[in-house]
């Protein structure tokens, strides 16, 4: 429901003007529950305006522009006035910046107007002149949403997208060929007994009797949480205690008892986390991980919550998760024609409306973009999620006021949202490019199978672990377990390099070097804390050098993809040494950030190099490049290689990349060198 200056935006003639003549109007329409004054409350509070006061004066006003937004569809945006400006809404530093809140309108489903509806317009326009920020029922549809994420009929709602899906939805069985619904985990907790009790089950001994669910939470810092030990364990056969579990766990026990899920596997109670077995138990469950999230029937999320404490339940205002829609004859028009000048002539007065189905005018905030809201949460941030996400074949979503679902024939699927949605509008509320949910078998990744690789490690590395030496090569190994058929062998701490050179020239953006101990070979992008960038030119580069030896040893022997104790590759290519002499005014080297322009004494030209990590150049100082790949960019070739150090006699380490235009004569000279090295 909208107050009546909010309705007025949509009944025209004009599409800007005077929104709420004061901030005090405003207010009451959002204690009155409308949906947009409600929206531009919480927006002033967000951005610590503290409601009255900002460094431009007191707002006093706010004012509207209704235009016809470049993604297809109608947009309002609103601007906060003082007495001096209209000030924007600029952040607290960062005068210039203007960032406009708005609010997007959709054109959806088909309705009968409401009997009532002409007189509902009279009425507002009777409110314009007297309580502009009176709020009335304007007949359209309202849900029956109940105060919290815990109740009852919100589990029922799950219930029904997940009967739906398992029942009526082919592809969501058939995503992953090599599923198999009747394998299960070493262990799983059983929920549904007729006791309400709980206790850990051990599969190999007694097999379950149903689908299972998984839990992906946040740990938290310093977690002090119960959890599996090698003492405890035999008492979590007989029972668990409930009283004794953080919030979160509980909250979704009841969420997987109220939908008939028996059994669910939460990693801190069926791994044993410390105590005599629990290190080659967490090297067996590692190995292990992809069979769990690809053979689950549900993967629940509590995107929410920073630690197990929080819950997955939370209270909400009910009237701000109302669908919001507007019927406008004005909005009808402005359809008709996307032409300069919108209206011509004169428009229906409200008494001629007819009785004819009408478009309904769904409005909707960036707030509401639920895959946006999924990628600002904790749980988004955490480095075991992602393969976790990606391989469940169904998940729900515990959110800050609402849950949502994805699979793979519903990407996106809203508790409040209106079950007659048109496809338009499911189109806008889809994850963002960047975090594309990739279906690992898709005929995309069949076709692209690098790209796609780096795609997915340029999203894992945004990510953030607490236990990074651990885990940074194992949370992804069930994806590249995925990736595998597509790539062939080669396969090698995070990279498959062996019969592809180029794939060593990832970058680093936004580099913090690791203060572990060994995780990586620093050819392999899992040996830096930083976002990766793939190489860019997979498709049209020629390679200049070749890996003859990969070595990597594993510490599970048995797990390729697992955790590497040491690694290195012999690679044979094109060499050239800076020997660097600081009074040698030829050899001058220019700083940019991590990036490098240098001379050599004796080869033309201009060796860009970007360094993984800062350079200290000295008298001493000695940098390695060797030739990777080459690449016509149209206008001329330029060669891409490693920036490398010198370890020990033909041992090398790598600290970059670099690039070069490359020579007439190629790399037939002096002083480039053809060498076999090895690079740790």
């Amino acid at each position: 429901m909208l107050c009546a200056i909010c309705v007025s935006i949509f009944q025209g003639p004009h599409r800007s003007g005077l929104h709420h003549s004061t901030l005090e109007h405003l207010l009451k329409a959002a204690e009155l529950n409308c949906w947009i004054c409600l929206y531009l409350k919480s927006d002033l509070e967000k951005r610590n305006y503290q409601l009255l006061d900002t460094p431009w004066g007191k707002i006093t006003s706010l004012s509207y522009l209704l235009r016809w937004g470049s993604e297809g569809f109608w947009v309002v945006e609103f601007l906060y006035h003082s007495k001096e400006s209209a000030i924007g809404n600029t952040f607290k530093n960062d005068k210039r910046k203007t960032d406009l809140v708005s609010i997007n309108i959709h054109a959806s489903f088909l309705q009968r107007r409401p009997p009532m509806y002409a007189h509902y317009l009279q009425t507002v326009t009777q409110d314009l002149a007297e309580e502009p920020w009176r709020v009335r029922p304007d007949g359209l549809d309202l849900r029956d949403i109940p105060p919290s994420t815990g109740h009852e009929s919100v589990a029922r709602l799950a219930k029904t997208w997940f009967e739906s899906c398992r029942n009526s939805h082919v592809a969501c069985e058939k995503v992953y060929p090599n599923r198999d619904p009747t394998w299960y985990p070493k262990r799983l907790i059983a929920t549904g007994r007729d006791d309400g009790s709980i206790r850990l089950l051990d599969t190999t001994s007694e097999k379950p009797n149903g689908p299972y669910a998984t839990l992906s939470h946040c740990w938290g810092e310093n977690p002090s949480f119960l959890t599996l030990t090698a003492t405890n364990i035999e008492d979590f056969h007989k029972s668990i205690p409930l009283d004794k579990l953080p919030k979160s766990f509980s909250d979704v026990i009841t969420t997987c008892n109220r939908m008939g899920l028996s059994y669910l596997w939460i990693d801190s109670l069926c791994i044993i986390q410390s105590g005599e077995g629990s290190k080659e138990d967490w090297l067996f469950h590692a190995k292990e991980m992809h069979f769990v999230y690809l053979n689950c029937a549900l993967n629940i999320a509590i995107d929410h919550a920073k630690n197990p404490n929080v819950g997955a339940f939370v209270e909400r205002n009910p009237a701000r998760l109302q669908p919001c829609s507007v019927l406008s004859l004005y909005l009808d028009d402005l359809h008709r024609s996307f032409e300069p000048t919108y209206l011509r002539g004169e428009r229906q007065p409200v008494q001629a409306i007819t009785n004819n189905p009408v478009p309904v005018y769904n409005l909707h905030t960036r707030a509401d973009l639920y895959a946006e809201i999924r990628d600002s949460m904790p749980l988004s941030k955490r480095g075991w999620v992602l393969q976790e996400g990606l391989l469940s074949p169904r998940k729900l979503h515990f959110l800050p006021d609402r849950i949502s679902w994805q699979c793979d024939e519903c990407r996106d699927l809203n508790e409040h949202e209106h079950t007659r949605y048109g496809q338009g509008y499911q189109s806008l509320l889809s994850r963002k490019e960047d975090e594309i949910q990739i279906n690992l078998c898709s005929e995309w990744i069949k076709r692209e199978p690098i790209w796609s690789w780096w795609k997915l490690v340029h999203i894992y590395t945004k990510k953030h672990f607490s236990n990074a030496d651990d885990d940074k090569l194992v949370a992804l190994g069930a994806l590249a377990a995925q990736f595998e058929p597509f790539r062939g062998t080669g396969y090698a701490a995070g990279t498959f390099c062996s019969n592809n050179p180029p794939a060593l020239l990832w970058s680093c953006i936004a580099d913090k070097r690791p203060t572990g101990r060994y995780r990586a070979p620093s050819w392999s992008w899992a040996s830096r804390d930083s976002i990766t960038q793939g190489y860019d030119s997979f498709s049209h580069a020629e390679a200049l050098a070749t890996v003859d030896e990969v070595r990597v040893d594993l510490i599970d022997p048995d797990n390729v993809f697992g955790q590497v104790k040491y690694a290195h590759l012999r690679i044979t290519g094109m060499l050239l040494c800076f020997n660097f002499d600081i009074s040698q005014h030829q050899q001058r080297f220019q700083l940019e950030s991590d990036s490098y322009h240098l001379h050599h004494p004796v080869i033309d030209g201009n060796f860009w190099l970007k360094s993984d990590e800062p350079l200290s150049f000295n008298s001493s100082c000695k940098i390695f490049l060797i030739a990777i790949a080459v690449k016509d960019s149209g206008c001329g070739k330029y060669c891409d290689g490693l920036a490398l150090r010198i370890v020990d006699c033909e041992t090398y380490a790598r600290i970059g990349i670099f690039r070069d235009w490359w020579p007439f004569d190629g790399l037939s000279r002096k002083p480039w060198e053809r060498k076999t090295i090895t690079i740790i």
